[in-house]
């Protein structure tokens, strides 16, 4: 190898280190032993990010009780309009018809768009970090072509937030068993997590300072910090009046004038259980302003400057926050009332001291953060992703046009800007078992708290981690910047137990959980014996694979890694790094091996299959047990759950992930021979344990597929996405019959072969559309992408079905692409599910997880599947 590419190797391997080592310690030791690593020195700025997806715009550091700050805002013009903040970003209750970001790069850039077409509102949040500096924000207000109402005449409040919250309290609950509730909470440990404090001024020298708000404070996670929110740039109401009569206990009515271009602010100490229900507190403080309002008497007049003279008289009045100073508050709160268009500035700040007064040093700081060193900063980033995004996939190459290319972009946006860090426990529905709580030393009902950097599938309804979701959520995000998506997954490995389990759903932390409507509040809690598909492989086998390919091959010049920073160290660390997800995966793997598994009357190993269907767990029209271990929740199986089913996937899925993990074993220089032994005797065991009774003794025929047993003699034949898995995953020869056999259905459009892509579900099945509509006929797109990987990688390469893998892989992905992007176009969103009927987006909007997706099979970027 040449001393070039040495020095490439080199410095991949201590970027590894710095962004995936320095925390596996340490994260990914949770239950084994703890393993000595150097500190090494990340800037305060770095760690911080929009790492708060479930709200329109917010921020937090990733680390666990982080300060967190963002932005809310209501009409303020609109009668009773702050009763619907928007704030958590929800399905369109709060009058919010469309949210997206334009871009984002997963670091320190991104554009993000909110609308509401009812008021004819759009609201941009940009925002950059300087260099070891700090984090710029610039909020624009414009109105919305199109929209029912003219904005013009619209009063925005916006409402900057910060607050320091214990993000996780469930376990200081948790001091003792209650007879009468089995979670007893008794008052939480309150020992301060920090302050904030809001400042008059920094300095009565800097006019232009003395009208923006300021605030400064100290936390235990995050150190000294200064915010400010400067004077806005435009959108004041000049000597704008609200003119109101207030009743007074006394029942003496009174004129008060306000001046509307004056800022306003409160800072109230909560509990740090509580501070985080910001929300809670603006809509009780604005409650309470409002019973004081005579409202038939009241009237807004809007004074223009100009011709010194009234312009505008309404009655109403404008919700104003009551000001309230704490110097030791946990939650701050401003406000600001700005007529459309508007542009104002926030600049965060790290510091090394406690901020009490001006410092040239901090002018200076807030200087490069605002105004037109602000404005170059966004357009140098702009350029920055746009071209990055050109050279990684190079679509305009594949054919696509730019509005085609444009939409992809946005897909890679949303699903970098649903990138969130969550911190707390998982709460089980039954206790562990008594060898494992042992060693982990927790509670019967609840795991130690973790962390958990990573991607969401939906920032409206799903924002939270999802282990069937994540692995194709990597799949994108490590094609576009692999240390991210190996930071992200080695928190992923670290919240596995010392047995090797990983919750399926992570609700971490009393905000996210207090999220959950009430309908799906089961959900938080997790079972210990529910598996899911282990879709982590796939991002670590595509890295493992690109990694080992820089080390082979001498010639390349371009690889995932070019675009970070340079450094030099020993080529050990990255070997070190596998080793660590080595040894991970082996245990996640010997868990599935010990869990998931069907039995013979006599006891015996008989295949794999998911644990937990039972008949109180059933789809709405149907009666069909679901199985949400196999995130096919309401896919058709056998109607008598029991121990001896066997299940084609989970049997796929098995195999494909022993082969899968010989190139990450490989990576960190480990033996592989267990693994071969375990890929040939499970390839091996694949017809055998799952070939249709009717066709026992035989090989299979061209007339067959390979299907579910339903531990009771009989075979469960639905033909769908469990029927191509074997395909799907690349498991069967290129001359295998059942390979014909498979590509047949996928062409039929009588069975799973729609104008949109694969339906989940043949439509001569029937179970097709029952169920609750959910896994029986919809398209999806990660089963699309799978059976497009291994056409594109295997079958359509060589083999006597070469000729028809091609066409299909054609016709498909041409079908699948067009469709998203026409719907994208017609909606404004990419969307969970697709209808096979006629190509709409159903169920939740902006579900940027794994529907993104598109972008890769657009790029033809199908590695780590096959």
């Amino acid at each position: 190898m040449s001393g070039q590419m040495n020095g490439k190797f080199d410095s991949i391997c201590v970027i590894l280190l710095v962004v995936g080592c320095i925390s596996i310690n340490l994260r990914l030791v949770q239950g084994s032993d703890s393993v000595y690593l150097p500190s090494i020195n990340v800037s305060q700025v770095d760690l911080w990010g929009t790492f708060r997806p479930q709200t329109y715009f917010g921020m937090r550091a990733k680390v666990p009780d982080s300060l967190q700050f963002g932005f809310t805002w209501f009409v303020a013009s609109k009668e009773n309009d702050y009763e619907r903040l928007r704030n958590y970003v929800s399905s369109g209750d709060d009058g919010v018809t469309h949210f997206n970001w334009l871009a984002h790069d997963g670091r320190d850039y991104g554009h993000e768009i909110v609308e509401e077409d009812q008021n004819g509102i759009r609201i941009h949040f940009e925002w950059t970090k300087g260099s070891e500096i700090g984090i710029g924000i610039r909020i624009k207000g414009e109105s919305l072509a199109g929209g029912s109402n003219r904005a013009e005449t619209q009063m925005i409040s916006i409402l900057p937030y910060l607050f320091v919250a214990r993000d996780e309290s469930f376990l200081e609950r948790l001091n003792e068993f209650n007879e009468q509730s089995k979670y007893h909470k008794p008052a939480a440990n309150e020992d301060s997590l920090g302050f904030i404090r809001q400042l008059d001024h920094l300095s009565s020298q800097n006019e232009d300072m003395l009208t923006d708000i300021h605030w400064t404070g100290s936390t235990r996670a995050n150190g000294p910090f200064y915010a400010v929110l400067k004077q806005p740039k435009s959108g004041l109401p000049h000597l704008t009046r609200a003119s109101r009569r207030t009743k007074l206990r006394k029942g003496i009515g009174s004129v008060v004038t306000q001046d509307l271009s004056h800022s306003r602010s409160v800072s109230l100490s909560l509990p740090l259980t509580e501070s985080w229900k910001y929300e809670t507190a603006i809509k009780t403080i604005l409650d309470e302003v409002k019973t004081l309002q005579d409202k038939e008497d009241n009237q807004l007049e809007i004074y223009d400057e100009e011709v010194e003279q009234v312009s505008q008289t309404r009655t109403g009045y404008i919700p104003l926050l009551k000001e309230h100073r704490d110097d030791k508050a946990t939650l701050s709160i401003g406000q600001r009332i700005l007529l459309v268009p508007f542009e104002l500035e926030f600049v965060f700040i790290p510091t090394e001291t406690q901020i009490d007064g001006s410092s040239e040093w901090l002018l200076s700081r807030v200087a490069a953060l605002t105004g037109e060193k602000l404005t170059e900063k966004f357009a140098q980033k702009k350029m920055a992703f746009e071209r990055n995004f050109q050279e990684t996939y190079q679509l305009d190459k594949k054919g696509y046009g730019l509005e085609a290319i444009q939409i992809a972009q946005y897909a890679l946006a949303n699903v970098l800007g649903g990138i969130g860090f969550f911190h707390g426990s998982t709460l089980l529905s039954q206790p562990l078992q008594d060898s494992q709580r042992a060693k982990d030393n927790i509670h019967d009902v609840i795991l130690p708290n973790v962390s958990l950097l990573t991607a969401t599938p939906s920032r409206n309804s799903f924002a939270r981690g999802f282990l069937w979701d994540e692995g194709f959520h990597q799949l994108l995000i490590a094609s576009w910047d692999p240390l991210l998506s190996l930071d992200c997954l080695s928190y992923w490995l670290s919240s596995c137990t010392s047995t090797g389990w990983i919750p399926r759903e992570q609700a971490l932390g009393d905000e996210i959980r207090n999220l959950f409507p009430p309908h799906v509040r089961q959900f938080i809690m997790q079972d210990p014996n529910i598996a899911n598909p282990p879709t982590l492989l796939l991002p670590l086998r595509k890295l493992a694979k690109e990694l080992e390919q820089v080390i082979s091959d001498k010639s390349t010049q371009k690889n995932m890694y070019s675009r970070t920073a340079q450094v030099s160290s020993s080529v050990h660390c990255g070997q070190y790094l596998w080793k660590v997800f080595s040894q991970r995966l082996q245990q996640i793997l010997t868990w599935f091996e010990n869990t998931q598994i069907s039995y013979s009357a006599s006891g015996d190993w008989t295949g794999f299959r998911w644990v937990g269907r039972h008949t109180s767990k059933v789809a709405s029209n149907g009666n069909m047990p679901l199985t949400f271990a196999s995130g096919l929740d309401d896919y058709p199986r056998a109607l008598v759950p029991n121990d001896g089913e066997r299940h084609l996937d989970l049997h796929c899925w098995m195999t494909w992930a022993w082969n899968a993990s010989r190139d990450i074993f490989q990576c960190s220089g480990e033996e592989t021979q267990s693994a071969n032994k375990k890929v040939e005797r499970l390839v091996s065991l694949l017809e055998p344990l799952h070939r249709p009774s009717s066709n026992i003794g035989d090989r299979g025929s061209e007339e067959s597929l390979l299907c579910d047993f339903d531990g009771q003699g009989q075979n469960v034949c639905h033909e769908g996405y469990v029927t191509l898995y074997p395909l799907a995953l690349g498991l069967l020869p290129v001359d295998s019959p059942y390979v014909g056999s498979i590509l047949k259905i996928i062409g039929d459009d009588n069975k799973l072969h729609s104008s949109y892509g694969l339906r989940s579900l043949s439509k001569a099945d029937p179970f097709y559309q029952r169920g609750d509509g959910y896994w029986t006929g919809p398209i999806w797109v990660p089963l699309n992408y799978m059976v497009l990987a291994s056409l594109h990688e295997k079958y359509m390469k060589e083999g006597p079905y070469m000729e028809i893998a091609q066409h299909l892989y054609s016709n498909i992905r041409e079908q699948l692409v067009s469709n998203i992007v026409k719907e994208y176009q017609r909606t404004g969103f990419f969307w969970e599910q697709y209808s096979d009927v006629n190509g709409h987006g159903q169920r939740t909007r902006g579900f940027s997880g794994w529907s993104s997706l598109v972008l890769l099979i657009m790029a033809e970027d199908y590695s780590g599947v096959v």
